[in-house]
């Protein structure tokens, strides 16, 4: 009788076990990680002979995954996907682009930008000086703020002096890409004062 029961405890424990395996296996493709970004990019180009709606579902699917990530993991991509995503970027039509930036940037800095718009002009500055100093002590960082400024020269100043929504509305689909190692730093500066007070 209790090897009866033993036997019915490890059925019911593998049946278990099977379950759990094939949620995770199923979540797994679903969970946003900067692999699963890079992944798409690479398993599902944007080809000249790809038809209009195919086209924008391989963009939306990407969005979606760079939407899901937090903070590290924007940060990880963009430093690991490089040419891939570069060439990704650069197959799109000028329309996909620039739905692409706002599906991707728009609305996950809208906070970030209205909080450093309310600062005044020397608060600004404090902020793009400090965040300048941070990014340039890396080679990634410096690289970054070398891409920004060769899309704009005038880019931290105009930042400062019009606040960050009015340059980014006014910047062209590359600058605003550009633009996002900026943005990621402010989200994390902001974030941080607002922890610290």
């Amino acid at each position: 009788m209790p090897s009866a029961f033993l036997v019915k405890i490890a059925a019911l424990l593998i049946c278990i076990w099977i379950v759990v395996f094939s949620i995770s296996k199923i979540a797994e493709g679903k969970i946003a990680t900067p692999e699963r970004a890079l992944a798409l990019v690479q398993e599902e180009p944007l080809t000249s002979d790809l038809n209009a709606n195919d086209r924008a579902k391989r963009i939306n699917r990407l969005a979606k995954v760079v939407n899901g990530l937090d903070f590290q993991q924007r940060q990880q991509f963009r430093k690991e996907d490089g040419k891939e995503m570069r060439t990704f970027f650069e197959a799109m039509t000028a329309e996909e682009r620039a739905g692409f930036v706002e599906q991707t940037m728009e609305q996950h800095f809208t906070a970030v930008m209205h909080a450093f718009n309310e600062m005044d002009p020397e608060e600004r500055r404090k902020t793009i000086a400090q965040i300048r100093k941070e990014m340039s002590r890396n080679e990634d960082g410096r690289a970054e703020l070398e891409k920004m400024e060769s899309q704009d020269r005038e880019i931290f100043e105009k930042v400062v002096e019009q606040g960050v929504r009015s340059y980014y509305q006014e910047a062209s689909v590359e600058s605003k890409m550009e633009l996002a190692p900026l943005l990621e730093e402010m989200q994390a500066r902001i974030q941080g004062m607002h922890r610290h007070r």
